[in-house]
C-alpha cells in the first residue's frame, strides 16, 4: 500500500512541474505582449515658427517637395513618382532618408495641397514599412499681417508594434521633433532671403 501511494504521489510532481512550466510560458508571452503595445512612445510633434514672407511664397518652397532635401535634417532628397510633376491631392513622390548610418525610401501622396494655407502629405504603407504618417505644414498670416506663422507636425497614424517598439528603443520620436526646429529654420533662411533679392 505504501508503494502504490508514493508512486501516486510521484507521478503527480511531473504534472505540477508542468503546469509551472505552462504557466511560465504564459506569463512571459504576456509581459511580451505588453511591452509591444505598451503605449510609452509619443508618436506626433509639431513646431512653429515666423517667417517674413508671404504664405503663397512659403508654401511654393515647402510645396516643391524636390527642394525637401534642402530642408530636412533626416531626406536627402525626394523625386516625383510616375507622371506627377506638381503638388496635387492624389500625386506621388518618393523621399529618400538618412538616420543614424540606416537609409531608406518611402513612396508618398499629397493629400492637401491648398496654396497659402496648407501642404499635407502621407507616407504609404507597404513592404516592409507598414506604418504611415501624416506631414503637414500649415501657413497663416502673422498678428502683425507682415510675416507668415508656419507650422510644422508630424502624426503616426499607423504603427505596428515592431514599429513601436523600435521608436521606443532609438528614441528617434524626440530627434524627429527637435528636427522640426531646423527644418523651419532652413524654410524660414531660404524664404527671407528671397525676399531680400
Amino acid at each position: 500500500m505504501r508503494r502504490t501511494t508514493e508512486r501516486a504521489s510521484g507521478g503527480n510532481r511531473p504534472q505540477k512541474a508542468a503546469a509551472g512550466r505552462k504557466g511560465g510560458k504564459a506569463t512571459a508571452r504576456k509581459r511580451r505582449s505588453c511591452l509591444l503595445y505598451a503605449p510609452t512612445v509619443q508618436l506626433n510633434g509639431e513646431a512653429a515658427v515666423e517667417v517674413a514672407a508671404a504664405p503663397e511664397a512659403v508654401y511654393d518652397l515647402v510645396a516643391d517637395v524636390t527642394r525637401m532635401g534642402d530642408w530636412s535634417p533626416e531626406c536627402r532628397r525626394c523625386a516625383w513618382a510616375n507622371e506627377a510633376r506638381q503638388a496635387v491631392p492624389g500625386a506621388r513622390f518618393r523621399g529618400w532618408n538618412r538616420w543614424k548610418g540606416m537609409r531608406w525610401s518611402r513612396l508618398n501622396e499629397v493629400v492637401v495641397a491648398d496654396r497659402g494655407q496648407e501642404f499635407a502629405f502621407r507616407t504609404i504603407p507597404g513592404f516592409p514599412y507598414r506604418d504611415s504618417t501624416l506631414w503637414s505644414y500649415r501657413f497663416e498670416p502673422a498678428p502683425d499681417g507682415r510675416a507668415t506663422r508656419v507650422t510644422e507636425s508630424f502624426n503616426v497614424v499607423k504603427a505596428g508594434p515592431i514599429i513601436k517598439l523600435f521608436e521606443r528603443v532609438s528614441g528617434r520620436p524626440d530627434q524627429t521633433r527637435a528636427a522640426l526646429h531646423a527644418t523651419l529654420a532652413r524654410i524660414k533662411a531660404a524664404a527671407e532671403s528671397s525676399m531680400r533679392a
